[in-house]
Order: C-alpha cells, then sequence, then structure tokens
C-alpha cells in the first residue's frame, strides 16, 4: 500500500561537461568500518544512538555557479518557451548538488564547535572523553551519540533550527545495520546486506 507520493524536478546531469558545468562531485559518505567502530564504542559505554534524516538535502545550498535549465516538460510557459531557468538552489540531478550540499553540511558543525576527525571526513566529534559528541555522517543521514542524552537532544534541535530534518529517535537500521537498543544500550548488530 502506498502512503506517501513524491514528486521532484531533477536536473539532467548526465549532459554536463566536467570543467564546463561543475568542477567537484563529493558528497560525505561515512566508511561502513567507523560505523562499526562507533557501535561498538557506544555498545561498550552503554550509550544510545540517534538517527536523523535530513529532508531534501541537496536543494538546500545555493550554487556558485551559473546554471540554466530548460523548462520542464509540462511547465513551460506560454509564449515563453525559448526560456530557460537560471538555478539559485542546487536540484537532484545536477553533479554539483551533493558537493553545494557537503559544502553546506560541513560548515555547520564546525560553526557549532565540532571538529572533523582528521582520519574520517564523515566523522564530527565535540568535547573528549566521556563527554563527547559524536556524529556520523552518510550523505544525509546523521548518527549522532554521547554519554549525555541532553548534549545530543541539544544538538539534534540546533541541526532542526538550520535545516528541515527528520528526527527518527533511536537508531534502529542504518546502511544495512540493524541495530536492536533497549535500555541498558545496543545488545545487537545484525548486518543485513543484499
Amino acid at each position: 500500500m502506498v502512503t506517501k507520493h513524491k514528486a521532484r524536478i531533477v536536473a539532467r546531469g548526465f549532459v554536463q561537461q566536467e570543467g564546463i558545468d561543475f568542477e567537484y562531485v563529493f558528497a560525505l559518505v561515512v566508511r561502513m568500518e567507523s560505523v562499526w567502530v562507533l557501535l561498538a564504542i557506544v555498545a561498550q559505554e552503554g550509550w544510545k544512538v540517534h538517527h536523523m534524516d535530513m529532508k531534501s538535502a541537496f536543494l538546500n545550498e545555493d550554487l556558485k555557479e551559473e546554471v540554466y535549465v530548460r523548462q520542464p516538460l509540462g511547465f513551460t510557459v506560454t509564449g515563453e518557451e525559448g526560456k530557460v531557468y537560471r538555478l539559485h538552489k542546487a536540484l537532484y540531478g545536477l553533479r554539483q548538488a551533493p558537493h553545494a550540499w557537503n559544502t553546506k553540511l560541513d560548515t555547520t558543525p564546525k560553526k557549532m564547535g565540532f571538529q572533523q576527525s582528521a582520519h574520517e571526513a564523515a566523522t564530527y566529534q565535540r568535547g573528549s572523553g566521556r563527554s563527547v559528541l559524536l556524529v556520523d555522517v552518510y550523505v544525509d543521514d546523521l548518527i549522532i551519540t554521547d554519554a549525555n542524552w541532553k548534549e545530543v537532544e541539544s544538538f539534534k534541535a540546533a541541526m532542526k533550527d538550520q535545516f528541515e530534518m527528520s528526527n527518527l529517535g533511536l537508531l534502529s537500521f542504518y546502511l544495512g545495520v540493524k541495530v536492536h537498543q533497549d535500555a541498558k544500550g545496543i545488545t545487537l548488530c545484525q548486518a543485513h546486506y543484499v
């Protein structure tokens, strides 16, 4: 049963040419090994892991380049059929959309006092020892943990102030890993790769 329908205008990025229409294609993607390490730390320490998802991530960032698109079929303006739109924000399908999104996302935690890991670009931390807030990023999905749940809630609220985000609560499924958390923390992680 379908409960939700989505429609998006998507750019035809496959016709873009590197060096002409775009320079960089990049979005933060945490390595699976880093996710396993984070889950191991959390299980050992008895912490909780929270999950957030960015809504329409690639539509959040302004474009630095000039990008033009034809009017979408069915949405052409009568008498203006030969005109194009200039994009001010990234669209799904544009080659530079992931990089534009990464630029915006990367600056946000750094403004909040986080440091990016020197070993894993998709991991951010604030604090140290038992009072460390850790965030792993996979394009537009964030997993967040800390011994202090107030720090986690404060971070989630700050992110919701910056972006339109879904708070998915405690982590239960992430990148093919099923995670079971109870009152004592993580009790079971199972990989469900296809």
